[in-house]
């Protein structure tokens, strides 16, 4: 996608996250968006629920294990809560993959379980979103134990 600024068209590549979240809370019609996460308010209690998106080649040094981003990878959303005074009851990890030696899967799993078993969250959900390319077909990563 490409915005025209002036005579230049720009990509978002050009202006970056935060010059992106400049221009959509510039857009939005009460000039807030929040941050990583965000209250939602219920009759008798507030729900808060934070979700970040991390990319191996922008957010994880080239030196960091698979363990270490699976650690992170909770980490960064406990610390989101914790911004907010809140405390975590559950986490949802949302992860894309590419196609990548078990063993490696292996780490960055046990990264998370162990980041979880650390601040006391239990792993509520595990969605996988991982393309392979075996045989010239894709494939849909899912747990072992999932059911159609």
């Amino acid at each position: 996608m490409v915005f025209k600024m002036g005579n230049k068209r720009k990509k978002l590549s050009d202006i970056g996250e935060k010059g992106l979240i400049k221009r959509i809370i510039q857009k939005n019609e009460n000039n807030f968006i929040g941050d990583d996460g965000v209250i939602l308010e219920f009759s008798d209690f507030n729900l808060i629920v934070t979700s970040d998106m991390l990319l191996k080649s922008s957010h994880f040094p080239k030196e960091m294990t698979y363990y270490q981003m699976g650690w992170k990878s909770v980490t960064v959303n406990v610390s989101d809560l914790a911004a907010m005074g809140a405390y975590p009851k559950g986490i949802l990890m949302n992860i894309a993959i590419p196609d990548m030696y078990l063993e490696d899967f292996d780490e960055l799993y046990k990264g998370i379980f162990e980041a979880c078993k650390y601040y006391k969250i239990p792993l509520k959900g595990l969605p996988l979103l991982g393309v392979c390319f075996l045989h010239g077909l894709r494939h849909l990563i899912l747990p072992p134990d999932y059911e159609y």
